[in-house]
């Protein structure tokens, strides 16, 4: 990713810039998504709603960062190589300090690393058979053919993945469009895109309360159905009225937010770790046809003043329904999943 947007910098025409930059976002998707499911392989499940906070605040720093970024660096170019260079640096580092998930390593066997893994994990709390049961068991190598093959043997999860490619589509679409039309608030417009980011930090610091109170499937559709209805308002409420108007968007912007993170908490939770990196890929990838939708809603508003706010309205009524074909994943007092049974101690 860092590549392409170094490489992206140097380009003469539009045509090679969008080519360049086409490989940067298609790098970009994948590394969002790898890094949550590995981060969500490492945290037990209960944990997972804290992983989407500590996920959140640092998404929303970064997205402030953006504005200032934007407002002080000179030319676009420089302002690439400001973003590129420390991605590039960050991602070595990573990679050489960060460990494989354990469940991915269980999944292919890796018996030699999976006992380093628990050596510096937790050395007194395993017992080291754990490591010859697991590598016995999940010693076969998985790819596209055996997704397709787990797919086939296990079609309920056929109706998962078509359902949250779906809804992935609605939930990026409204997220991004929700972040784009920050700039058509009136005013500064740097100042806005910084309003933006800060008003999703009530929808990150919620999650541990909603996703464990209520569970992952009843918050998801609660936070929708409020979305919903926070669009209905949206189209309601006079343009010009500039108070009422951008507190109800901000009100509408939090909702979109946390149907957007708590999204990735349920989304890694739905599959099991043999497919989840393909499944969640998938639904990434689908993803982007909602994002490049997103921001070109607004200019529906040439048809009528409350057709954008009706298009996302929908849309999350839409999500709302598929939601219901989807099972809930909330952990269970005594762990009860695959992933689980894993790592439970013997």
């Amino acid at each position: 990713m860092s590549i392409f947007g170094i490489i992206s910098t140097f380009t003469k025409t539009y045509e090679a810039f969008l080519v360049v930059r086409f490989f940067e976002g298609f790098f970009f998707t994948a590394s969002v998504v790898v890094v949550w499911v590995l981060a969500s392989e490492c945290v037990a499940v209960k944990q997972h709603s804290f992983a989407a906070t500590i996920f959140g605040c640092f998404w929303v720093a970064g997205y402030c960062a953006v504005a200032l970024l934007a407002k002080l660096v000179p030319g676009w170019r420089v302002a690439s190589w400001c973003v590129c260079i420390p991605t590039a640096v960050f991602s070595l580092i990573f990679w050489r300090t960060i460990p494989e998930s354990f469940h991915f390593l269980a999944e292919h066997g890796k018996s030699v690393d999976l006992r380093a893994w628990l050596r510096k994990a937790a050395p007194n709390v395993f017992h080291l058979s754990l490591i010859n049961i697991a590598g016995n068991d999940h010693g076969k190598e998985r790819n596209f053919h055996q997704f397709i093959n787990f797919m086939q043997e296990n079609t309920m999860y056929i109706r998962y993945t078509l359902a949250s490619a779906v809804i992935w589509i609605i939930s990026f679409m409204s997220y991004m469009g929700m972040s784009m039309y920050s700039v058509y608030l009136g005013g500064d417009v740097y100042y806005n895109y910084v309003l933006s980011g800060i008003v999703e930090l009530p929808a990150y610091f919620m999650a541990p309360i909603l996703l464990d109170r209520f569970g992952r499937k009843k918050t998801f559709i609660m936070v929708n159905l409020f979305n919903c209805f926070c669009f209905v308002a949206l189209g309601t409420v006079n343009y010009h009225n500039r108070t009422v108007f951008v507190s109800m968007w901000m009100l509408t912007k939090m909702g979109v937010t946390g149907s957007f993170m708590y999204l990735f908490v349920y989304g890694s939770e739905i599959f099991p770790t043999v497919i989840r990196n393909t499944a969640m890929g998938l639904c990434a990838v689908c993803s982007n046809l909602g994002a490049t939708l997103g921001p070109h809603v607004r200019h529906t508003d040439v048809y009528h003043p409350s057709a954008p706010w009706a298009i996302f309205g929908a849309s999350s009524l839409i999500t709302v329904i598929l939601t219901f074909c989807l099972p809930e994943t909330k952990p269970r007092k005594k762990g009860t999943s695959s992933d689980e049974s894993l790592i439970e101690p013997l």
